[in-house]
């Protein structure tokens, strides 16, 4: 069973296409933005093995005109747990983005992405007192 775990993000986006290149069309470039990183489901033994650790997984990823993922390219730099890996790949797979645009105009792009994820244990549930 997974279990949702609390996390703290932080997270930078670098666009995969220099901005040299948008630049020779003499137009402003602006990078796409993370809006909402979709809730990362980690197994049981995820928790165990990194709880209370900070991991750092880089994506490059493909993001439409819309800003909708439409491919995870690569891991460029593992956590070192495949398992973990996936998880972040799925959330990252059903998180929301704004779009990069280049004049003006929403445009297709490919992006690494570094996520900073701390993995925190879950408390024990704790026993009521009842009189």
């Amino acid at each position: 069973m997974k279990r949702f775990c609390t996390m703290m993000l932080i997270c930078l986006m670098v666009l995969g296409m220099p901005f040299a290149a948008l630049a020779q069309e003499n137009g402003k470039a602006v990078p796409p933005q993370l809006v909402n990183l979709a809730p990362i489901a980690f197994a049981p033994e995820i928790t165990e093995a990194y709880g209370d650790q900070v991991v750092e997984v880089r994506l490059q990823i493909r993001l439409s005109e819309e800003g909708i993922v439409q491919q995870v390219l690569e891991v460029a730099q593992s956590s070192g747990s495949v398992t973990l890996d996936q998880a972040v790949i799925s959330a990252v797979e059903d998180s929301v983005f704004r779009p990069a645009y280049l004049d003006g105009k929403a445009i297709e792009c490919s992006v690494i992405l570094p996520l900073h994820i701390k993995i925190e244990r879950e408390a024990p549930p704790q026993e009521s007192s009842q009189p």
